[in-house]
């Protein structure tokens, strides 16, 4: 048996050695940021989680995270690699297509502009269209907004955090959805969605959570279907190495933090 911190207390029927610590479980670093545990399996790592945070850990300070509590969660599995997952993510290149109704409510992802090349003094800013509120299926607030945001992260309508390599976090003024990735195999990833709200309005009679776990679910849903048909096509005999184009500055940094991980394993 074990102790909590992971050493070895007594062994049934086995006289144990001198050296018994050599016999303890391996040791992981868990550290906490809103309301969520993080084990890191390299105990010994000198990176923080605040340091896989893009943006800057700061940018949902304002959001109660570590008082929220689960109103819906959903784990279902891909057909594909966990970073084929993030590429679909970290573009919207295939926004206006796949996600008719997001591009709907988001100007920006028809506007065909890279992250890079976007102006804040453009009316085409990243932020929902005038009448949105929130990412529901009406696109009104399903609950209040959180009473610590300020006017400008209300109307912004959401805010994206990536934790890497396996989380992103959006936030909106009524309630926060995060998703958490886990590979399986080379050619599958495990997805985990949860739709995060203040206690005291889940603790409401009549609550109505459909409206945003049925427009976050029908988003993921879409997303399936893209990153499993890239899958195939990795896997096709013509397959062959492609280009990005100006939309997809994204993907460029993420391929770029990838290699960076890969240089430090190797």
């Amino acid at each position: 048996s074990f102790a909590l911190d992971g050493k070895l207390l007594q062994t049934p029927r086995v006289q144990l050695a001198e050296e018994v610590e050599s016999l303890n479980l391996l040791p992981v670093r868990l550290q906490t940021w809103g309301g969520n545990l993080y084990v890191n399996l390299n105990a010994d790592t000198e990176e923080s989680l605040e340091s896989k945070m893009i943006p800057a850990p700061d940018t949902l300070n304002n959001w109660p995270l570590e008082t929220l509590e689960v109103g819906h969660h959903a784990v279902f599995d891909i057909h594909c690699n966990w970073k084929v997952f993030w590429e679909n993510y970290l573009e919207c290149y295939h926004c206006p297509a796949i996600h008719p109704e997001l591009s709907r409510m988001v100007p920006l992802y028809q506007a065909g502009l890279s992250t890079a090349a976007i102006d804040p003094s453009n009316a085409t800013l990243d932020r929902v269209a005038a009448n949105i509120e929130s990412w529901t299926t009406t696109g009104r607030a399903i609950a209040p907004a959180f009473s610590t945001l300020t006017e400008s992260e209300i109307s912004v309508g959401h805010t994206f955090v990536e934790i890497y390599p396996n989380q992103y976090l959006v936030a909106h003024a009524d309630y926060v959805r995060q998703v958490s990735l886990q590979p399986i195999s080379a050619t599958a990833t495990r997805v985990s969605a949860e739709w995060l709200f203040d206690p005291d309005f889940l603790s409401q009679p009549g609550v109505d959570l459909s409206p945003a776990v049925a427009f976050g679910t029908q988003v993921l849903d879409q997303d399936t279907r893209v990153c499993e048909l890239n899958q195939r096509g990795l896997a096709a005999a013509g397959d062959y190495q492609g280009h990005l184009i100006h939309l997809e500055d994204d993907l460029a940094a993420f391929h770029n933090i990838y290699r960076q991980w890969m240089s430090k394993t190797s």
